[in-house]
């Protein structure tokens, strides 16, 4: 039994955050970049189809750079850059003006997003997709280069250039996907580590509670057999052997649950092992404890509890290695338990 159903993906999301971010600096580096060559070419373009996909893409691109570094969940404004570039490339014949001649030398404008929109594929959907992506595009830029609106270059230089969108493309969203695999895997060992930290906690809760049910039917034996060695008279007697069968049954009861786990256990059960697992994570962490310990938690409330507070010991020492006092206050009472994990370090952006 666990609180817990998948592996919380941590390491994933902060991975993807920080490629995110670096991949938004260079798609801005080269946006500056393919803006400055598709103003050149802005003779021969169609004003209506030139500044729709421009403005689409730069639209997009901008949406990447702030979801990056300060919204989060990127996924769609990849998806954005992908179908924008996919769209201009399939509407390039559109782009030209009826009459003009291009020189020699033209490369349309779309040329110079399509290495980072092939990348954004990568983020933008599942492997599946974003391979097909991959192999999609530069058979879309081998169509349009060597069509007289792309500027007529030879099938040798269109495979050239393609190959090489390709290939540079495949590098760089391999290195991403095995970096991510890798994140995944870690995410993965943490939560085998943590399932097992869970299942201490639940054992010792277990024996901390047959502790005390021991404590008390080995009470009721006693008092039965001092009542016994004391009855004189009739209803001694008496009152004995109804405190010698009471003792009996619930030894029987005891005997008769065997290894089976309670469902509920009590905050004292579940605070030693936790407070444990603390200490040994930070020996000099500071743990208080204040209010009624004899509530009763569920086992899934209790694992959940736990494997929230041990996270948040972690990123106390991830973040603040520096710090010199941590503090873990526990308040339990009628409402629940609550549970505060502090440190003097700097802090770190949310």
């Amino acid at each position: 039994m666990s609180a817990v159903t998948e592996a919380p993906q941590i390491a994933l999301a902060r991975l993807d955050g920080l490629l995110s971010k670096v991949f938004a600096v260079g798609v801005f580096l080269l946006t500056i970049d393919l803006v400055q060559n598709a103003f050149r070419q802005i003779g021969y373009l169609n004003p209506f189809w030139f500044w729709l996909t421009l403005l689409t893409l730069l639209a997009s691109v901008s949406g990447l750079i702030v979801s990056a570094f300060f919204v989060g969940k990127s996924r769609y404004w990849y998806r954005a850059i992908t179908l924008t570039v996919l769209f201009t490339l399939l509407t390039w014949g559109f782009q030209i003006r009826q009459g003009v001649t291009l020189p020699d030398d033209f490369k349309p404008w779309v040329w110079w997003a399509l290495g980072f929109a092939l990348i954004s594929a990568v983020g933008a959907w599942n492997r599946n997709w974003a391979f097909v992506s991959l192999l999609a595009g530069p058979a879309i830029w081998i169509l349009v280069a060597t069509a007289p609106a792309g500027g007529g270059a030879t099938l040798f230089y269109a495979i050239e250039d393609g190959l090489y969108s390709f290939f540079f493309s495949l590098g760089i969203s391999l290195l991403v996907l095995e970096l991510k695999n890798r994140a995944i895997q870690l995410d993965r060992e943490n939560y085998l580590v943590l399932e097992s930290s869970l299942a201490r906690v639940r054992l010792e809760a277990i024996r901390i509670e047959r502790a005390h049910l021991n404590a008390l039917h080995i009470d009721k034996s006693i008092s039965a057999l001092a009542a016994a060695a004391d009855a004189v008279t009739a209803k001694q007697k008496v009152k004995a052997m109804d405190l010698a069968q009471e003792a009996i049954s619930k030894l029987e009861e005891e005997m008769a649950r065997g290894a089976t786990p309670p469902e509920t256990f009590s905050a004292e059960a579940f605070l030693t092992p936790l407070v444990n697992a603390i200490l040994n994570r930070i020996p000099d962490c500071k743990v208080k404890i204040n209010g009624d310990l004899n509530i009763q938690l569920s086992y899934h409330l209790a694992s959940g509890l736990h494997e929230a507070t041990i996270l948040a010991v972690n990123n106390s020492l991830t973040h603040a290695p520096g710090a010199t006092e941590r503090k873990v206050n526990i308040t339990a009472g009628t409402r629940g338990l609550k549970i505060v994990i502090r440190d003097n370090g700097r802090g770190f952006r949310m």
